[in-house]
C-alpha cells in the first residue's frame, strides 16, 4: 500500500476518533458521565449483554488506544496499519454520530486502499 492523501487523511481520522474515545472514557471515569450527557445507540447492545454501559468507560479507552497505535502503525507501515485499524473501525459504528461517520469514512478508505493494492499485485504476476 502506497503512501497517499488517503492514507493521511485515515491518520487524521484515527488519531481524532481515538482521541475522542480516550477523552470520553476518562472523562466517565472521572466524572460519571460521558461527554455527551448519556451513552449513545450501543447502550443497548451493551445492556442486553447484560452489561452496564457505565462500565464501558475503560473499554472506550482500550477502544481509541487501539485507534491511535493502528495511526502510528499506519504511518511506519500502510498496509499493516489499515489492516489494524479495520477492526477499531467497525466496533465504532456503533458509536454515535460523529464516531460512526469517522469509522464509515475510514471503511470506505481502508476498502479503496485493499482493492488498489490487489491490483498493483495482480499487475506483478501476469508481468512475472
Amino acid at each position: 500500500m502506497r503512501r497517499t492523501g488517503s492514507i493521511f487523511v485515515l491518520a487524521v481520522i484515527a488519531c481524532l476518533q481515538g482521541s475522542f474515545m480516550i477523552i470520553d472514557g476518562i472523562h466517565h471515569i472521572t466524572t460519571g458521565s460521558y461527554i455527551g450527557g448519556k451513552a449513545g445507540p450501543w447502550a443497548v447492545l451493551v445492556r442486553a449483554a447484560g452489561v452496564s454501559e457505565n462500565s464501558m468507560a475503560p473499554a472506550f479507552i482500550v477502544l481509541g488506544t487501539l485507534w491511535l497505535l493502528g495511526a502510528g502503525v499506519l504511518l511506519i507501515s500502510p498496509r499493516r496499519g489499515a489492516s489494524m485499524l479495520a477492526i477499531p473501525a467497525l466496533v465504532t459504528l456503533l458509536y454515535p454520530l460523529f464516531g460512526t461517520l469517522l469509522a464509515i469514512v475510514a471503511l470506505v478508505i481502508i476498502w479503496k486502499q485493499r482493492d488498489s493494492v490487489n491490483a498493483a499485485a495482480s499487475v506483478s504476476q501476469k508481468a512475472g
